[in-house]
């Protein structure tokens, strides 16, 4: 098993953990579940989604297209509790990464730092908006591997954000400037030809 380091915090602390235990497999991984807090639980199952996957191959010569769909929601205040995350994106980018961002001028990788759509690039880049319930559905994805970045519109970070810090660690290589000032969340998907994949997340509560 890997070094024992404090999981509850810091995201560096959490992906070494995480990483140190993958090294001795998946199995290892979920035997170690105990030892982590529920934000670096939930890391640590990206993880070995990323883990089954080169970033570098991407999806081969898959044809056809699918479909995502899901709601995206955030806790107003202990009272009013669940609200759809009304107008958070959902970006999808085509793998290897390398090549889809060379697709994306500088500028618009920026404007998805800010929460701002850019023009979609069908086949590498697309970009879902949540209606006011915090629904999204898209029928029209082409097939293959992704990543999925979800932005909320209503919620900030803290600045241990688990979540926000991984997100922005994986997408610093391709956007220059990196800064997300709501939260994100992101996590590798294969969309399937002919098939429909349900992603939905809930961001909790706003910091500021």
């Amino acid at each position: 098993m890997g070094p024992q380091v404090n999981v509850r915090g810091e995201i560096m602390n959490c992906l070494a953990f995480v990483r140190s235990i993958l090294a001795g497999g998946v199995l290892l991984l979920t035997q170690s579940a105990g030892a982590m807090d529920s934000d670096c639980a939930a890391i640590a199952k990206d993880e070995v989604r990323l883990a089954c996957y080169d970033d570098k191959e991407g999806s081969g010569d898959i044809q056809g297209t699918g479909s995502i769909k899901g709601t995206i929601t955030w806790q107003y205040n202990n009272f009013v509790g669940t609200r759809g995350d009304t107008e958070s994106n959902v970006f999808l980018f085509k793998l290897p990464l390398a090549e889809t961002f060379s697709n994306i001028k500088s500028y618009q990788a920026k404007m998805i730092g800010l929460g701002v759509a850019p023009t979609e690039k069908p086949g590498f880049f697309y970009a879902i908006k949540a209606d006011g319930f915090g629904h999204y559905e898209r029928n029209d994805i082409e097939a293959g591997e992704y990543v999925a970045l979800i932005q909320s519109e209503n919620t900030t970070p803290s600045p241990d954000d688990l979540y926000t810090k991984r997100c922005s660690e994986q997408f610093r290589e391709y956007i220059e400037d990196l800064r997300f000032f709501n939260k994100v969340y992101c996590r590798p998907i294969f969309i399937e030809p002919g098939k429909s994949i349900s992603l939905s997340h809930d961001f909790g509560n706003t910091y500021r």
